[in-house]
């Protein structure tokens, strides 16, 4: 059930992000969609790594965990909103 919950949002906020740049006559770069896609992956690595390791009543490794996935997730993903912000920005003005 939580792969499934987690692919619907996934979807719906590519939908979103889509027809949000389209709505704008934004072109998204390949860079944006590669750390979004990057962070994407790093994210979800880190949710299943948590909930195997759980299962398996390892929860100190799960806590220790999170952070390393965690990181790997915020900074292509920050990389990726940065860019996009200053694309916005710049099309703005």
């Amino acid at each position: 059930m939580l792969w499934l919950m987690l692919g619907i949002l996934i979807g719906v906020g590519w939908s979103w992000l889509v027809s949000w740049s389209r709505a704008r006559r934004l072109r998204i770069g390949w860079l944006v969609w590669f750390l979004l896609i990057l962070a994407l992956v790093a994210a979800l690595s880190g949710v299943q790594n948590f909930v195997a390791l759980m299962e398996e009543y390892e929860e100190h490794a799960a806590w220790t965990m999170i952070p390393i996935y965690g990181l790997q997730a915020l900074i292509p993903g920050a990389l990726a909103v940065v860019l996009l912000w200053r694309q916005v920005r710049r099309i703005r003005a």
